[in-house]
């Protein structure tokens, strides 16, 4: 005799649940941090890089330089965004091996400076950390298979 024959029937029907519960909470925050990225490149990257991302921004035929077409990051990659060295670029802490130094604004260096005096020093990082990620999540999204 099982002592938890009925509970044990219940687990599957209670995962089933928690999945559907836990995956659009998952979903959902996917979703935000894709909006809040998509808010991100249309106030910092679409004057240049345009707002489909490949490179055509109203800016673009004014710059020395040609923005990247921002479609193809995958695609030139191996399939996989260079998230490391994206990441670096956008921070400020690349040096230049995509921009070559300042031919691309340093945001990092705005998201610092609009964040420090209101969260601090400590929560100012982590502040800048989230918009470049929310901004990474964005751009996977515009990404051409």
């Amino acid at each position: 005799m099982c002592l938890f024959k009925n509970q044990l029937s219940k687990v599957p029907i209670l995962l089933i649940i928690l999945y559907v519960i836990c995956g659009q909470a998952f979903a959902d925050v996917v979703n935000k941090a894709v909006d809040a990225g998509k808010n991100e490149y249309a106030r910092s990257c679409e004057n240049c890089h345009g707002a489909s991302g490949k490179g055509d921004g109203p800016y673009s035929s004014r710059l020395i330089i040609k923005p990247a077409d921002l479609t193809v990051l995958a695609k030139t990659n191996n399939g996989a965004i260079p998230i490391s060295s994206i990441y670096r670029m956008i921070d400020g802490s690349d040096d230049g091996a995509f921009h070559g130094g300042s031919r691309m604004p340093v945001w990092g260096n705005r998201y610092r400076s609009e964040s420090r005096f209101e969260l601090g020093p400590d929560n100012s990082q982590t502040f800048v950390r989230g918009r470049i990620f929310e901004l990474l999540i964005y751009l996977d999204t515009l990404q051409v298979p």
